[in-house]
């Protein structure tokens, strides 16, 4: 059997073990291990509950094991699953901006709960993700024919998830607003 250094720290050598013993340790040694498994995954990126304990059950954890670290990952707050559907939404809306029935979606995939889904989707301004969105994907879209440039933008919002009123505004908002950049150039 071996140690880390932490688990190992309070024997010495000659020190006979009883079987009680050594099950306690193997145990704090595997809450150890699957303790920094979480923190190497949480140090890449935040992650719900339901994400650590899928990596964990890959790795064949046990479960006792996996409560047990969930716990001690929850008091030092490293695991929050509200922080982390709020991070989420927020890194969405900066960078690739979804409706908000897209990011409830993504969220249940996640394993966040409805309660903490419904207090950080309750903020997103649908409409100006749209436009956001709209605009990026019309930089791909500049020199096309109005109706291709819709099709193409239109498209690319309906796949995150919004709905066709706030799709046919952001496009033309965005088409106009092509067409008078270009008229002043």
């Amino acid at each position: 059997m071996s140690l880390s250094a932490g688990v190992a720290a309070g024997l010495h050598v000659g020190q006979s073990l009883t079987s009680e013993d050594v099950e306690r340790l193997q145990k704090q040694e595997a809450l150890q291990d699957a303790t920094h498994q979480a923190m190497r995954l949480i140090s890449r990126r935040p992650r719900s509950e339901r994400e650590i304990c899928q990596s964990w059950d890959r790795r064949r954890v046990a479960p006792d094991i996996q409560q047990a670290a969930l716990e001690q990952l929850r008091k030092g707050r490293q695991v929050d699953d509200r922080a982390f559907a709020a991070a989420w939404v927020e890194n969405r809306e900066a960078f690739r901006p979804r409706s908000a029935r897209a990011l409830r979606a993504e969220l249940r995939r996640k394993g966040v709960s409805d309660e903490f889904i419904a207090s950080v989707v309750s903020g997103v301004d649908e409409s100006e993700a749209a436009y956001r969105a709209a605009q990026r994907f019309a930089r791909r879209a500049e020199g096309l024919a109005e109706e291709e440039f819709q099709r193409r933008v239109s498209g690319q919002l309906a796949r995150r998830g919004f709905d066709w009123d706030m799709i046919r505004a952001a496009v033309r908002r965005v088409w106009s607003e092509q067409e008078t950049n270009q008229a002043g150039k």
